[in-house]
């Protein structure tokens, strides 16, 4: 694919998608960009396509052009926008999630095996499944497969898959390009990250108890936070993790994924998360805010820059690497923030200017769990 003149910026991609700086990668050509498709807002069955069995093991590198159809022996169930998780047998692992956008049709001329097709389009897939999580990340078990060509899921399991096929594509790809992102990220002009941050101190106690959703390699933010309090980081990425580790000596750090992470009630006087939520598929932020709020003490402080554009997730490429993105508009941020039981107390929107990527909006917000309900 012959890449644009100029990248689109992750945070304007098609009017709407947002994207920014998270701390972690890849130096070889990614693979053509596959594009959510939205599609009905109504809801539909869930289901698990069981791709490359026995001989027809799939080999390692997804291309994008074989992510259009599914065949089945005897004629399937699923319907027009119905969802579903790609599962490869051979690999015992999920690459990718897609929507049904065709009714089934009968092969011409008519198979022993396979007669049957479906059309589908991704919404997001891995393109290497050597980095695929495995198929009990949506809480199945590879004895409840068969030989099957699919099966039925619950609506949990599909999140809970697709968000395991989401954090590693971003945990490989913050792998790849560390360096390059990294150099990347000192070229940022504009952001406030660290007046926001000083803001919060003041607001805490002494020697503060701190988690950071996303803590990166271990950047200034983070080692303030260190210095001051006893921080708790989490991140998917194990190279942004080892240069962490590095950065922050005696820091609590943890490999693992926001959308899934979990923390003792009431275990933290802040939770902070720095141009890191746009890695986060939009239907998993409610549910984190609300972990959030229970992890926070009475009275205790929530601090994040978030996306500030709609962008139902988009796959593609982010400086040489494969990387997924997705956000909500500022209005929806705090609706969620609310819902989650949080009493949102500032809410403003940054322009930061990016190397490569031009100008992008973000929109910070600090929030207070209830001393009391």
């Amino acid at each position: 694919m012959v890449p644009p003149r100029s990248p689109p910026s992750p945070h304007v991609f098609a009017e709407g998608a947002c994207r920014a700086a998270h701390e972690r990668g890849r130096a070889d050509a990614a693979p053509e960009p596959l594009r959510v498709n939205p599609g009905s807002e109504e809801p539909g069955a869930h289901w698990l396509l069981v791709r490359g069995r026995g001989e027809r093991r799939l080999e390692p590198e997804v291309r994008a052009d074989e992510l259009r159809a599914h065949s089945s022996t005897r004629r399937p169930r699923v319907r027009v926008g119905d969802r579903a998780l790609l599962y490869a047998a051979g690999w015992q692992v999920l690459f990718g999630a897609v929507r049904v956008v065709s009714e089934p049709e009968e092969v011409e001329p008519p198979r022993v095996r396979w007669r049957w097709r479906f059309r589908i389009e991704p919404e997001v897939a891995l393109s290497d499944l050597r980095e695929a999580p495995p198929v009990q990340a949506a809480g199945v078990l590879t004895t409840s497969v068969g030989r099957h060509s699919y099966v039925r899921l619950t609506e949990e399991q599909f999140r809970s898959g697709r968000a395991a096929v989401v954090a590693a594509i971003v945990a490989s790809g913050y792998d790849r390009i560390a360096d390059r992102f990294a150099a990347w990220q000192r070229e940022i002009a504009g952001s406030r990250r660290l007046e926001w941050l000083e803001r919060l101190l003041a607001l805490l106690p002494r020697r503060p108890d701190v988690l950071e959703l996303g803590v990166g390699a271990g950047v200034r933010s983070s080692r303030i936070l260190a210095e001051r309090g006893r921080l708790t980081g989490v991140d998917v990425s194990e190279e942004q993790l080892r240069r962490a580790r590095e950065r922050l000596p005696g820091t609590r750090l943890l490999q693992a994924d926001v959308a899934t992470v979990s923390f003792p009630e009431a275990s933290f006087d802040a939770v902070v998360s720095f141009y890191v939520l746009n890695n986060l598929p939009q239907d998993e932020l409610g549910p984190l805010l609300a972990r959030v709020a229970g992890w926070l003490r009475p009275g205790g402080w929530f601090l994040a820059s978030l996306p500030a554009r709609d962008n139902p997730g988009w796959t593609g490429d982010f400086l040489g690497t494969e990387m997924f993105f997705a956000g909500h508009a500022p209005e929806r941020n705090e609706e969620l923030v609310r819902e989650a039981g949080l009493d949102v107390v500032d809410s403003q929107l940054e322009t930061i200017v990016e190397l490569g990527y031009g100008r992008g909006t973000w929109h910070w917000l600090l929030a207070r769990r209830p001393r009391s309900k």
